[in-house]
């Protein structure tokens, strides 16, 4: 994205941590609506954001020169940020799997729908792949200049809170790095004290659980494949699907919570396939529709519940028969 300048001096704006909740939100909300996994705020990846963000606001409002919004005061981009902090690869891969956007409008709204609009963000955005988020919002007057971080770690498996309807939301790796990724089948649910909060030793990993009784603010959630285990700590009242909407929820109003700093974590990606979508007979209404290209296949569920998809198998010449256990739904 090329942007245009002054190149006025520097000075520190204001974060608006309201407007990066939104943002978070807002995001979240289009990405399950689009069957993606919604996006856990991580601390590593909000200091990208926000080293870019504090670096570019010396240029606003943005008229003159043109200035590249993802290159930094060395020349880097945010690949290259996010290695100089270690943030881990999927091993055979050298580089981060991470993505950045910005914007700079008078809305969150005007963000989005900016962004919607460019096919470069939307890759990012509705990544299957990114699991985590990184947001600094800097406030110019009534103008905010906003920065995003994507990114995905291996067997970091985020776990959300929907408090308007007391529900956990489950992740899984729909990453692009198929051979190193960890895809659950069960999950186990402990309380902080480690004692498990159902009856069943295991329960089958859905994209949503109800919040077991007696949960109280911190839980574990253990994620399985039946070989391996990733265990997964919660702090349910940072962990709010639409962080921007719940904290007043009556679903937190059981819990003891404690007040504290969001944390967000964001990493660039390597450029998304366009998807093709298969014809679609009008006039009918599909429970699943099937996206596909060269190198991808996606199944998206438009149902509005959750679908089993256990005794679905895809034939892939060379490889066989490939069982549908990694797939993964979610809907509102």
């Amino acid at each position: 994205m090329v942007l245009v300048t002054t190149g006025q001096e520097s000075r520190s704006l204001p974060r608006d941590l309201d407007k990066e909740l939104e943002v978070i939100t807002m995001l979240n909300r289009y990405r399950i609506r689009d069957g993606r996994g919604p996006l856990l705020r991580n601390p590593d990846l909000d200091y990208l954001a926000q080293i870019q963000a504090e670096y570019m606001q010396q240029w606003l409002p943005l008229t003159g020169q043109e200035l590249d919004y993802h290159v930094d005061r060395f020349g880097d981009g945010i690949t290259r940020r996010a290695e100089l902090i270690d943030w881990p690869t999927y091993g055979f891969v050298d580089a981060p799997f991470v993505g950045e956007i910005a914007a700079y409008f008078p809305s969150v709204q005007g963000m989005m729908d900016f962004w919607n609009n460019s096919q470069d963000h939307r890759n990012d955005i509705y990544s299957y792949g990114y699991r985590e988020v990184g947001v600094t919002v800097l406030r110019n007057g009534n103008w905010f200049l906003a920065y995003v971080v994507f990114g995905a770690r291996p067997d970091v498996l985020p776990v959300f809170y929907d408090a308007q309807l007391g529900k956990l939301v489950l992740t899984t790796d729909q990453s692009p790095f198929i051979f190193n990724r960890f895809v659950p089948t069960l999950v186990q649910i402990e309380d902080e004290a480690g004692q498990r909060l159902h009856v069943d030793e295991w329960l089958p990993w859905r994209s949503r659980i109800p919040l077991p009784e007696g949960a109280g603010q911190f839980i574990t959630v253990i994620y399985s494949d039946g070989v391996r285990e990733v265990r997964t700590t919660v702090d349910l009242y940072q962990a709010l699907l639409y962080p921007s909407e719940g904290r007043g929820s009556r679903a937190l109003s059981s819990l003891t919570v404690v007040t504290g700093t969001p944390r967000a974590t964001v990493t660039p990606m390597p450029p998304t396939p366009t998807w093709t979508p298969s014809p679609m007979p009008q006039g009918d209404q599909y429970d699943i529709v099937l996206h596909y290209d060269a190198n991808s296949l996606n199944f998206i569920n438009q149902s509005g519940e959750e679908l089993n998809l256990q005794p679905l198998s895809i034939v892939v010449p060379g490889m066989g028969a490939i069982s549908a256990d990694w797939m993964g739904t979610y809907s509102e």
